[in-house]
């Protein structure tokens, strides 16, 4: 439990004014709309960014920095503070977007928007909840994660984090998803053939893949210390 506690008291810093500032920002752009937002771009074009700076708060410390190094040294499991931090991330990741979709159905009275299904169904417009919000969606929340974490572990930089988090968000903005296809990190850009469920199940995958390199790249404490040489 101390270490839980440890982990979130180490989110202090500009990183979590950021995240604060975005959030308040974001919150303020449908509250004041006279008309509901389209639920897409809150659900998915926000919430993607917003997952890689949440990523970036919860591990800059042990890999964005100088105290990577430091850390390295720490008789701890790397592998295991991976773990507990990536589930408190998503706890994090859910309370954040639980509070949006509960002011957003106080100011509009509810959410309406098209919902796709896992079991192979037609996509239908309907209104929707908050926790099916969040399932359709937190596969992509994956794969922003895990690909944030990588560049954090490769880089030791917090902007290595934030470059790849937000080059492959940008690079599917800018494709509209011609190139990803049925890959699609956008529901919106996945045609009537492609299938919803096979294309969340491949991002788990890749987020899986993303988060085991990341394990065993910084697991690799050598990686991580600077070892003077005296002559």
């Amino acid at each position: 439990m101390s270490s839980i506690l440890q982990d979130w008291k180490n989110m202090k810093g500009a990183w979590l004014s950021v995240l604060v500032v975005f959030y308040l920002l974001f919150l303020l752009s449908f509250l004041f709309s006279s008309e509901p937002r389209d639920l897409f771009y809150l659900n998915e074009m926000f919430m993607l960014p917003l997952v890689v700076i949440c990523t970036i708060v919860f591990f800059q410390r042990e890999f964005g920095g100088y105290f990577s190094e430091i850390y390295g040294t720490f008789p701890v499991s790397i592998p295991l503070m991976m773990l507990r931090k990536i589930v408190q991330l998503f706890v994090l990741i859910f309370i954040l977007h639980f509070f949006w979709t509960v002011v957003y159905s106080w100011r509009f009275g509810g959410m309406e928007t098209v919902l796709y299904s896992y079991q192979g169904k037609e996509a239908v417009y309907q209104e929707v909840t908050s926790i099916q919000l969040f399932l359709q969606a937190l596969p992509t929340y994956f794969v922003m994660a895990g690909a944030t974490i990588l560049g954090l572990v490769l880089t030791k930089k917090v902007y290595g984090g934030l470059g790849v988090g937000f080059a492959l968000w940008m690079f599917e903005v800018i494709s509209v998803g011609s190139i990803t296809g049925k890959w699609a990190l956008f529901t919106i850009f996945l045609s009537q053939n492609d299938s919803f469920a096979v294309n969340r199940i491949a991002h788990i995958v890749v987020f899986l893949l993303l988060f085991t390199i990341s394990i065993f790249w910084a697991n690799r404490r050598s990686l991580w210390v600077i070892h003077d040489e005296y002559h």
